[in-house]
């Protein structure tokens, strides 16, 4: 589950950018490119879990028991195991805070404990919890505060989407716009 704190001050593609693109030059039809753009870029964000401009948010995550040479059942009754969890969310800048979630009750965790393992713009945590114990934090993600921050792949692939959507769906070059996306997609997380 994901709560945004703080969302981005801008999109990754302003109205100017579109109507450049769609080499529009009057204002009669910002707020529909506008429009076409905010569902492209949500619908980037979600599709591929990523968020493009910088914002902080909490993320609550279960993991998997890291194995190593005993069994599941003999991990889970020795107290705390060591578990491997993905951050559903990408890419992660700084982790400012974390907690132990079990059956609704909080534990916040040191930060210094918490092994952190990037693969691309995706993370993934070792953190010794107990059984059942779930993962929250406190996060900043995005590329980057500025739309310039985003990658240009993705910020064509929204102009093409939004496009798309104001043209009712007509000239979207789907092999063009899976190209695109190939690099940003999720990768065994």
């Amino acid at each position: 589950m994901i709560k945004i704190l703080d969302p981005p001050a801008q999109p990754a593609v302003s109205v100017n950018d579109l109507k450049t693109y769609l080499r529009i030059s009057h204002d009669q039809a910002d707020e529909i490119l506008m429009q076409a753009l905010t569902a492209a870029q949500e619908n980037l964000e979600l599709k591929l879990n990523l968020k493009l401009i910088t914002q902080r948010i909490w993320a609550t995550c279960a993991g998997r028991p890291v194995m190593q040479g005993s069994s599941k059942m003999k991990q889970t009754y020795r107290g705390a195991v060591e578990k491997m969890i993905a951050i559903p969310i990408a890419p992660v800048q700084k982790i400012y805070a974390a907690w132990a979630i079990k059956k609704g009750q909080e534990r916040e965790l040191d930060l210094t404990t918490l092994q952190q393992e990037q693969e691309g713009e995706r993370c993934q945590i070792r953190a010794n919890l107990q059984p059942l114990e779930v993962l929250k934090i406190e996060a900043k993600v995005g590329f980057g505060l500025n739309p310039a921050d985003v990658p240009g792949s993705l910020r064509m692939a929204i102009l093409m989407l939004a496009q798309s959507y104001y043209r009712g769906g007509v000239g979207l070059n789907l092999d063009a716009l899976k190209e695109l996306l190939l690099p940003f997609m999720k990768r065994g997380v």
